[in-house]
């Protein structure tokens, strides 16, 4: 699992600002006409972007090797991965898809546990300029405690530190020393090489097994189990499945009172489904904001065509970020269960009450 932060040593390398990314108001729509298509397939192995002939495809993610991003590489279903290649951070590996045509890149862009990771976002919208994403996958992954055998030694717990803080009670709760390494998969490494009794690592199931310990524990992590989504990233979109999704940057002209209602009918009227919208502000005063949008369907339905129009028609500035098949299997979900006691339902209840009349802090205890 890696979940730290996103924002690497690149910096803004080969940023632009969203004028030179998007160009001003009124511009076209930088996808207009026929957005790059990959020519594989779901499930067709032997089709990828590694050039003519080629039946693999470079994938690069951040190392280094044996991390969840690494995992996440294999979980790909329109391309077989060939050379997988570890670098310093996301923004290389943005940075190097960007300026690599045929080489794709997997990056974190949501976790259970942090929630979106807004930098990935703001690379895709701001600092790339050729950059697609043409896959979202999901990796699911469930924390053990693993030693060498017998746990009535354990002291000392070895994991990388975004584990050990998800498994914060269970340490706790056993009075157990931290060791902090660069992956979970190296926390078994030392615990294998060392051969110490006294250790214990924390790491995914497959981890810890493929690593031969002897699993401990199942039940070491504060959540259930950790789901990261990911995004493969080239310079391609993902050719249609007729189950796909897609993913855009809109700038409206100004920020106003019904901006958000003008976005969500210029989808509704041709019939597509708006899943999510995060805006990002623009500018020093941060008056002025860009929306990140997703939505159902593939870049090049009719529909989707539609609503890129009446975007256009209203003045705004529209970038394609990627078009995908949607991913089949568990989704990244909230570590906490809906519908508790302080949430409103049908507008009744004490819940709907502090809507209606919530506790207000005294004039004097605010800014002055």
């Amino acid at each position: 699992m890696s979940t730290k932060s996103r924002d690497g040593r690149s910096g803004t390398r080969g940023a632009a600002s969203p004028e030179l990314v998007a160009g001003s108001s009124g511009a076209g729509w930088s996808g207009a006409g026929s957005p790059g298509l990959g020519s594989s397939g779901i499930d067709s192995p032997g089709a990828g972007s590694g050039g003519a002939g080629s039946d693999t495809t470079a994938v690069c993610f951040e190392g280094p090797s044996g991390t969840s991003d690494e995992r996440a590489v294999h979980l790909l279903r329109t391309l077989r991965p060939g050379p997988v290649l570890p670098m310093a951070s996301v923004a290389e590996v943005c940075y190097t898809v960007d300026h690599t045509p045929g080489l794709v890149g997997i990056v974190p862009v949501e976790t259970s546990v942090d929630g979106l990771v807004t930098t990935m976002f703001d690379r895709l919208m701001f600092g790339t300029e050729r950059v697609l994403v043409r896959e979202e996958v999901v990796l699911v992954e469930r924390i053990g405690g693993f030693c060498l055998g017998d746990p009535s030694e354990i002291d000392t717990v070895l994991s990388h530190p975004d584990i050990i803080k998800l498994c914060r009670g269970y340490i706790v709760d056993h009075q157990l020393t931290v060791e902090h390494t660069v992956s979970t998969a190296a926390a078994c490494e030392r615990v294998v090489n060392q051969r110490s009794l006294n250790w214990m690592a924390l790491a995914p199931l497959r981890v810890g097994e493929a690593a031969g310990l002897v699993k401990l524990d199942e039940s070491v992590s504060d959540v259930p189990d950790i789901r990261t989504r990911y995004f493969a990233i080239g310079q391609e979109v993902a050719a249609a499945t007729g189950a796909d999704r897609s993913c855009l940057l809109v700038i409206p002209p100004e920020d106003r009172a019904g901006t958000l209602s003008v976005i969500a009918e210029c989808f509704g009227e041709p019939g597509v489904n708006l899943l999510g919208i995060m805006s990002r502000p623009l500018g020093k005063g941060a008056t002025h904001h860009a929306f990140y949008l997703t939505c159902e369907g593939h870049a090049l339905d009719g529909s989707l065509q539609g609503a890129f129009e009446r975007l256009l028609n209203a003045h705004m500035v529209v970038k394609l970020l990627g078009s995908y098949p949607a991913w089949p299997g568990e989704e990244v979900t909230a570590p906490f269960q809906a519908g508790s006691s302080t949430t409103a339902g049908a507008g009744k209840g004490e819940a709907a009450n502090a809507l209606r009349n919530p506790p207000v802090a005294s004039a004097s205890t605010g800014i002055s």
